[in-house]
């Protein structure tokens, strides 16, 4: 796989307390078990409505952006994409083709892939490449991204308001983070049906110290603070699931 070229990276470190030093490697252990077995743990309908913003964004923006998946997991979202790139008619098809073919793509995660559990639909692309990579501290460049996204995953980090300025920092100006975020209302149905999700200590932190969004109004706030300065919400669910999805602009 063809590498980035090295200006567009570097090597920094976030400082952690003890405690989400330890919450950080038991996510990291939980997510790497997980991957040996499962492709992707998100709603469908999260993957592919974030898949088709980004082409959207894509076709607004035209060749050669540079992109960052940021808790990608094993590639199911680029996987949706493509397929989503391949059932389009064809004069589109081959447009949207062009442009996701120009991108410099990464995908990262806190979790060491195998990659052989890779889709080979995306392993075999030279213009996408995977690191492993917390979001509190990104292996890109200042002011070196076009796009970043997220898929029920931004909101995961130790620190929410660390990672949304690292991603700011990253970011060209006007580039754009598109992401979901996930809804209390997840934590509720954890609750309800006594889940042993609840279980897991990575969880427990979460719910302890507030890390979901419960309204348009804290989501605002938390992005214009981290340095965004339009941000747009809307509120999305497949049914069982609820998250927010959010366009917030450098």
């Amino acid at each position: 796989m063809q590498l980035m070229p090295a200006k567009i990276l570097f090597t920094s470190t976030s400082s952690m307390s003890t405690t989400q030093s330890v919450l950080q490697r038991e996510l990291t252990t939980h997510y790497e078990k997980l991957y040996q077995d499962t492709l992707s743990d998100s709603p469908r309908k999260s993957r592919f409505s974030l898949a088709n913003t980004l082409l959207c964004e894509l076709d607004r923006r035209g060749t050669g952006s540079i992109i960052i998946n940021l808790g990608a997991g094993r590639q199911q979202l680029e996987l949706d994409m493509i397929h989503m790139i391949n059932a389009a008619p064809v004069n589109e098809r081959n447009h949207l083709k062009r442009l996701f073919n120009s991108s410099k793509y990464f995908t990262t995660d806190v979790a060491t892939l195998n990659p052989r559990k890779l889709p080979w639909q995306i392993r075999s692309r030279e213009n996408v490449r995977h690191i492993r990579n917390a979001h509190q501290s990104l292996a890109f460049a200042t002011e070196s991204v076009d796009i970043a996204i997220s898929n029920l995953s931004l909101d995961f980090a130790l620190d929410k308001m660390v990672a949304l300025r690292e991603v700011n920092r990253v970011l060209k100006e006007r580039g754009c983070l598109l992401v979901n975020l996930h809804h209390p209302r997840l934590i509720k149905h954890f609750i309800q049906t006594r889940s042993k999700v609840l279980e897991h200590p990575f969880i427990q932190y979460v719910m302890g110290n507030k890390h979901f969004y419960n309204n348009e109004e804290e989501i605002n706030g938390c992005f214009r603070a981290a340095g965004f300065c339009d941000v747009y919400i809307t509120l999305e669910t497949d049914g069982l699931d609820n998250w927010w999805q959010v366009k917030a602009i450098k």
